[in-house]
């Protein structure tokens, strides 16, 4: 244990005798008169995992040679790890932990001075690599594991482990009405986001982890690529040759993803990765959160705020309008205007009120309950209001005696699924279905 744990740590353990003489500071709890927690000591964390490992060896593994023991305890506690993500997200972890790693078999049966007991062997292993031959062992995994998903949904999880997955959000820039007093108007949108985002802003939470911004490239001049990640303290234990002990070094943990900017739609693709956060709005608003942080004169001059809302898919939405056998009543929210935003000529004027009465979010209802009403404009609408990062809401009737129900455009995320966006012509490309995907959603035509 003393070689094993760092000079200062605190050791918490059972009332075995054999830890009583350990070289540590160190409490104990003791089991046998009913004592499992002394404050915050106890060790039943310790004990939950061993015991489901225990489980693991009797039903999965049968047996674990002493050679290979660490390598069963290292998968173990992967999935350990990751037990709390549904079952979507673990295999999207396990998709990128596979990326770039490899088991030869030389490796697989070099010797390590251990016994391996009875094994059996086969002439070729190569290495092993991110191939539709592991997606498909993985989709035989989840079909014969009776997980209760369906073929499409298993093709949709599946091509999740060898795809990124990106959601689509609008990011927009605001101004209020006394900042807009004193602003220096002479920047373009692309100079203010550009500049924010090379500035490279980072932002430390309570917790002590800090977001980053890194990794920076120009796919063209109306795009900006880059990685967005959080750096969190941890320990690294190692075999110092000098001192001839073994020790832990400090190290920071940064998982990372990335991030496409559109500067002429003021469109952003964030790519999901649950080792940052388990839902890619945590990402958004830390991301939203680092822009307004940026520290450029010229971005303070501007005085203008940095908004991240997703981007939602109305196509649902506007298809139970469309079969209804009414609407009788309908809802348009709105936030205050984005100063370069040319996409809002529907419901601009509201927005403007919204600015000019120093509100945040605002809505606006039509009804018409004997009746019903008109539809000609209610897709424009909807489709102005989500293209911005907004929403709208409806009451229909499916039948003409039934009671209306409550319908809302939010619910189905707008998102793009890459499977490799490593060259500049692969971001390029990704660019455009960014462009094509949001012209979709705002029905505007373009010849980006």
């Amino acid at each position: 244990m003393e070689e094993h744990t760092g000079q200062y740590a605190m050791v918490f353990f059972d009332d075995l005798s054999s830890y009583a003489g350990m070289d540590r500071l160190h409490r104990s709890v003791n089991h046998t008169v009913s004592g499992y927690v002394r404050g915050q000591c106890h060790v039943s964390g310790v004990g939950s995992f061993w015991t489901m490992m225990k489980h693991v060896y009797h039903g999965v593994y049968h047996k674990m040679s002493p050679e290979h023991l660490e390598c069963y305890v290292a998968e173990f506690t992967g999935r350990h790890d990751v037990r709390e993500l549904n079952t979507a997200d673990q295999l999207v972890e396990l998709g990128y932990a596979m990326q770039s790693k490899g088991l030869s078999y030389s490796h697989l049966i070099a010797e390590n001075g251990l016994n391996s007991g009875e094994r059996s062997y086969v002439d070729n292993c190569p290495v092993l690599d991110i191939t539709w031959n592991r997606v498909k062992c993985l989709k035989r995994l989840i079909d014969n594991c009776g997980l209760g998903v369906g073929s499409s949904q298993t093709e949709d999880m599946i091509c999740s482990v060898a795809m990124t997955v990106f959601h689509l959000y609008r990011l927009r820039l605001e101004r209020d009405t006394f900042q807009s007093l004193f602003a220096d108007r002479s920047l373009t949108r692309r100079e203010i986001i550009l500049a924010a985002i090379e500035d490279k802003p980072f932002h430390q939470l309570k917790n002590g982890q800090t977001w980053r911004i890194g990794n920076i490239e120009k796919p063209n001049e109306s795009s900006v690529f880059f990685a967005l990640g959080k750096t969190t303290k941890s320990t690294l234990q190692i075999y110092d040759e000098d001192r001839g002990d073994f020790i832990e070094e400090p190290v920071d943990q940064a998982p990372y993803t990335y991030v496409l900017v559109d500067l002429e739609f003021q469109v952003c693709a964030i790519g999901k990765r649950p080792s940052i956060a388990s839902e890619p709005a945590t990402i958004a608003k830390n991301l939203e959160r680092l822009l307004n942080y940026a520290q450029r004169r010229d971005i303070e001059k501007a005085r203008l705020s940095f908004v991240l809302d997703r981007i939602d898919d109305p196509d649902e939405f506007l298809k139970m309008i469309e079969e209804a056998d009414e609407v009788t009543e309908f809802t348009i929210y709105f936030s205050r205007p984005n100063p370069f935003d040319v996409d809002q000529q529907f419901h601009a004027p509201m927005q403007r009120l919204l600015q000019q009465t120093g509100g945040t979010e605002g809505s606006t209802t039509i009804k018409n309950p004997i009746g019903g009403l008109k539809r000609e404009h209610l897709e424009e609408l909807t489709r102005s209001a989500v293209s911005t990062g907004n929403r709208t809401r409806a009451r229909i009737k499916t039948e003409s005696n039934s009671k209306p129900i409550p319908k809302h455009s939010t619910g189905n995320e707008l998102t793009l699924k890459v499977e490799s966006i490593a060259t500049m012509e692969e971001k390029r490309t990704f660019l455009h279905r960014i462009r094509k995907a949001y012209t979709r959603v705002r029905n505007r035509d373009t010849d980006s």
